[in-house]
């Protein structure tokens, strides 16, 4: 029985340090293109730079809501990348119109733009 364990123990030892030779090989991997597209490049490159906070909002796409702290007397709150804003709030080209329970109604560029906040999940 002990036999039977010992040569079970050293093959799983053997094959382990063989898999573990493996990854390594497989981590040092380089592409050859031979002149053809690397599939691993995307097509499509974004050249916009990560918005941070409200500075700098160009699009709607670059503002997210984060969360609505609602008040019925109308002191509510939204949090937009990571900002804090309330109603009639301005920064640059985002003016803030509306806080309702779930979403936050503003406008951009002169554009009205309702965004609705996600619950958790979706």
């Amino acid at each position: 029985m002990t036999k039977t364990r010992t040569v079970i123990i050293a093959a799983v030892i053997i094959l382990s340090q063989a898999a573990f030779a493996c990854a390594i090989e497989l981590n040092d991997f380089i592409y050859q293109s031979k002149g053809r597209r690397d599939p691993f490049v995307p097509l499509v490159v974004t050249t916009r730079a990560p918005v941070n906070g409200l500075q700098g909002v160009r699009l709607i796409e670059d503002i997210a809501l984060e969360g609505i702290v609602w008040d019925e007397g109308g002191n509510s709150i939204a949090v937009l990348n990571g900002v804090i804003v309330s109603e009639g709030q301005r920064v640059e080209d985002v003016e803030i119109v509306q806080i309702e329970q779930t979403s936050v109604t503003l406008l951009l560029n002169k554009k009205e733009f309702t965004l609705i906040l996600k619950e958790k999940g979706d």
